[in-house]
């Protein structure tokens, strides 16, 4: 059969073939698009069936479609497009606005995203070990903020990442009071071309979070992450103590290692530009520019990075250093454990 245009819209009239997002999730096949007209949807649509490959199904909006979020558990080829996500107004959720689990070939551009309250703007779930894990998702040119404000602890991150050739790219993230990208596990996943920004702890009462442009992690069971590329991202306005722009913590030994951080610039950082602190090893960082960090603290650190526990094989090479240091300190900062391969100049 040819594919459907279905269209949505929550005011009977003549485009109104369905009333809501979930009656076309419901029989939207591969090939068809959902197309959601100027309305409020006080849903989170699970779609019912996954498109293929060359023909995907496609939830667009046209105009301010706004609704809570997308779930999307063992689903492939599928695509939000244009939405205001968001639970301010509209019912409790509870979830991540766009949650994926087991899922693959999504496509999630250029949406708004902003005052949720489930914890994660984007989440690719990683709770419960590899069965879990998403890949060959795009996440781009979305805008997210105040992750999780709505929520009680008001603790919100980005978009978190588990799982294989994943690509976050060209989004704006700010106002957040958790990490702006968290990476758990997976392989050749790559953060490239985004926007943090302003950043603050003093917006987050009680929030006890670092907030990191990058943070990475491995607990016991989990994915080790292998081959991340964090390429030509731009981190402004992030002052507060204990923020950094990428750490790396290997804490269930999973084996992480080998990634490329190049081309970044990142400017009025609270703490540390880096923190390698537990068994990373091969992180390598080329043509960066860093200015102005460590602002969170009198005097300032005595190292910008930092390469330590057994995270050898790493590299700092021609990158540019302004103001991240205290008077005596050096841009890097290497331990016993951690010599091994390490590479400066």
């Amino acid at each position: 059969s040819l594919p459907e245009l279905r269209c949505v819209d929550d005011t009977p009239g003549p485009t109104q073939e369905y009333p809501t997002i979930g009656d076309c999730a419901a029989v939207a096949v591969a090939g068809d698009t959902c197309l959601v007209f100027d309305g409020t949807y006080d849903e989170r649509v699970r779609p019912a069936a996954s498109g293929e490959a060359g023909a995907p199904i496609t939830f667009q909006a046209a105009g301010t479609a706004i609704a809570r979020g997308f779930t999307l558990t063992d689903r492939s080829y599928v695509r939000v497009l244009g939405f205001e996500l968001t639970v301010d107004g509209l019912s409790a959720d509870g979830t991540a606005t766009v949650f994926l689990q087991s899922s693959h070939h999504i496509e999630i551009v250029g949406n708004f995203i902003h005052d949720t309250d489930g914890g994660y703007c984007i989440r690719l779930r990683d709770v419960d070990g590899p069965t879990t894990a998403s890949n060959d998702n795009v996440i781009r040119d979305n805008v997210l903020l105040r992750c999780s404000a709505l929520s009680a602890t008001a603790n919100g991150l980005g978009i978190n990442v588990y799982g294989d050739r994943n690509l976050v790219e060209g989004n704006d993230i700010s106002h957040l009071g958790d990490d702006f990208v968290r990476m758990t596990g997976g392989e050749r996943n790559v953060i490239r071309n985004n926007l943090f920004h302003d950043n603050s702890l003093e917006d987050w009462p009680g929030s006890g979070a670092h907030i990191d442009g990058v943070q990475n992690w491995c607990v016991d069971g989990g994915l080790p992450t292998h081959h991340l590329l964090i390429e030509n991202n731009v981190m402004i306005d992030a002052p507060s103590t204990d923020t950094h722009f990428v750490i790396y913590q290997d804490e269930g030994a999973c084996g992480n290692s080998d990634y490329l951080v190049r081309y970044n610039f990142v400017h009025a950082l609270g703490s540390y530009v880096q923190i390698n602190d537990n068994r990373t090893v091969g992180v390598r960082l080329y043509g960066n520019t860093f200015a102005d960090s460590g602002v969170a603290y009198t005097p300032r650190g005595w190292d910008a990075l930092g390469f330590q526990n057994d995270s050898s094989g790493g590299a700092v090479i021609n990158n540019i250093f302004v103001d991240t240091v205290r008077d005596g300190g050096s841009v890097y900062g290497v331990d016993d454990t951690s010599l091994s391969g390490f590479v400066a100049r």
